[in-house]
């Protein structure tokens, strides 16, 4: 029997899928092809089309890394190729962070990124979320990665569950077999954020010197795994940068390196980087040292720079300084917050609360609450008989604490009336009189005038009628004058009343006359009163009667008399 070997040629299968996403999630593929090992696809397919984005080119995966592909490279294997794709449009995105109800428990996290990029979006935690969920809340899951479609919807939700706590694991894996190197460790927590530093294993170097794990609510995804190569001769050394937080005494990473390749017991060393803000703080640093097999980490630290900040009080408009400044020194990126003054006179403007972000620039760190001057209503009004006067201007308005004013004069309607004085209370009192010239400038008493302040301007009656009446007379002295002296106020004059009849004086200046009857002429008369005080008022009726008795019979009077014997009669 003879035998011989028969070859015929290996093939593989080349197929092509749309995205990475359609290849991972078993979309059916593009185009699929056999080819002969060694060879190249035949008729290689037209570039593909992704609505408005464009084809960067075909990548394949192999053992995690993304490698390009050209058609023209011969085929030595099966091979699974995505397009990739990018876009100059940038698209907005909204990341969400809620409780099952809907409730927001943490501000949303936009932004805008090149449509056909990916980018992972860790959950919130912590300090991060709101008041009363920062504790005893975990998210559904811990990252989330999300490549942005040019035709939008690129938003995602972190959803939170109430859990005590969680368990975690971490393992220490050897690359490429899986083999366990150490017993995993597994532990529960409350904290939402874990840290793990990498575990020596002899002859064997880690991927990082250290690893964060964001929890997450379902246990199955909160696995940290440490791969290990092996390796006798090499340690990782870790440089790791922090920066000082903006309150208390405590660093923030702000960014590390990791080389997993150092050499064991070489030196190794970091130089500080310039952080805008910041200063090397060299005595708490350490910057150099010797690799020891379970590796090695320079911290290198960096303190924040203190910078002025002012909070200033001015008149808007004029920009005049109505109150001393607020002044002080903050760490950078601190947030000073500053309340408004009040300020007598003075209405705010601005926002009640500012703060100032505290930047590099101690001449921008500066923010200004605004005022405006408040005004005053000065009024004047006529106080007096109806029709007695008026005022001229009624009102003005002044600014409360630089205004002047430039007040009123009073004027009576006519020779009826007359002024009396300025007063500030309506009563017009004596103790209230501020001003007896009818023209009036009121000035402000303190630094402010009063919000709104009323004068007011008497006005009286300046002249009346005064009616002189007689009584008593017989009827057959019905032509009998009776004389009466009037004086007061300036006045000095006589005026006649025959028999019961009566006078009326006009226009006599309001206030008190004396009336006295001339006896000497109606000698035959005798008044009750001979003489009366009269207060003379605006607006009434003013009358004094004067009753006379008939006491003589004689015609003549003096040497001259005798005795009328007739009765009267002739």
């Amino acid at each position: 029997v003879i035998l011989y070997a028969k070859w015929v040629p290996k093939t593989h299968t080349v197929k092509t899928y749309l995205t990475k996403d359609a290849m991972d999630n078993g979309s059916a593929e593009l185009k699929k092809w056999t080819v002969t090992h060694g060879s190249t696809v035949p008729n290689a397919p037209e570039d593909p089309e992704n609505g408005n984005y464009t084809f960067v080119g075909w990548f394949y995966d192999e053992n995690g890394t993304e490698k390009a592909f050209d058609f023209s490279m011969p085929v030595n294997r099966d091979l699974n190729l995505y397009a990739k794709w990018s876009s100059n449009t940038l698209v907005e995105y909204k990341i969400h962070y809620r409780l099952e109800d809907g409730t927001e428990i943490a501000p949303d996290t936009t932004g805008s990124g090149l449509a056909g990029t990916t980018k992972t979006f860790d959950a919130k935690t912590g300090t991060q979320l709101k008041d009363g969920c920062q504790t005893g809340y975990f998210p559904q899951t811990g990252s989330h990665s999300l490549t942005f479609d040019i035709n939008g919807g690129n938003e995602f939700t972190f959803v939170y569950v109430p859990k005590e706590k969680v368990k975690y694991t971490v393992k220490y894996l050897e690359k490429g077999t899986e083999a366990v190197l150490r017993e995993e460790k597994s532990e529960e927590t409350s904290d939402a954020v874990k840290t793990e530093k990498f575990e020596y294993i002899k002859g064997y170097a880690p991927d990082a010197y250290q690893k964060k794990l964001v929890l997450s609510a379902d246990e199955k995804e909160n696995v940290l795994i440490f791969w290990y190569t092996k390796d006798e001769t090499h340690a990782p050394v870790q440089i790791i940068h922090w920066t000082q937080n903006i309150v208390g005494n405590g660093y923030t990473e702000y960014q590390s390196s990791t080389n997993p390749n150092g050499v064991i017991g070489d030196p190794y060393s970091a130089t500080p980087i310039s952080i805008n803000g910041f200063k090397f703080n060299s005595i708490k640093s350490n910057t150099e040292g010797k690799l020891p097999e379970t590796g090695l980490v320079l911290n290198l630290y960096y303190d924040r720079e203190e910078y002025g900040y002012t909070f200033r009080f001015m008149e808007r408009g004029t920009n005049k300084p109505l109150a001393a400044p607020v002044t002080g020194t903050a760490r950078y990126q601190a947030q000073v917050t500053e309340s408004a003054k009040t300020i007598d006179g003075y209405t705010l403007v601005s926002n009640e609360n500012q703060s100032i972000t505290i930047g590099t620039d101690a001449g921008k760190n500066v923010k200004t609450f605004w005022y405006e001057e408040k005004t005053a209503v000065i009024n004047y009004e006529v106080v007096g008989p109806d029709g007695c006067g008026s005022v001229s201007p009624t009102s003005e308005t002044v600014n409360m604490v630089t205004g002047t004013a430039n007040g009123s004069t009073a004027t009576a309607s006519n020779d009826t009336y007359k002024f009396v004085g300025w007063y500030s209370d309506e009563a017009c009192e004596n103790e209230t009189l501020v001003s007896s010239d009818a023209e009036f400038v009121p000035t402000k008493s303190g630094t402010l005038w009063p919000a709104s302040t009323t004068y007011y301007a008497k006005f009286d009656w300046n002249v009346a009628d005064l009616t002189i009446k007689k009584t008593g007379a017989n009827d057959i002295d019905k032509y009998q004058s009776f004389i009466f002296h009037v004086t007061g106020e300036g006045k000095d004059m006589y005026v006649t009343v025959q028999g019961n009849g009566s006078v009326t004086i006009k226009g006599l200046t309001v206030g008190t006359y004396t009336v006295k009857e001339v006896t000497s002429w109606s000698w035959r008369y005798k008044p009750d009163k001979g003489s009366q005080d009269v207060e003379v008022k605006g607006g009434q009726p003013n009358e004094v009667t004067f009753n006379n008795s008939r006491e003589n019979g004689s015609w003549l009077s003096g040497d001259s008399f005798a005795i009328n014997r007739t009765g009267g009669r002739r």
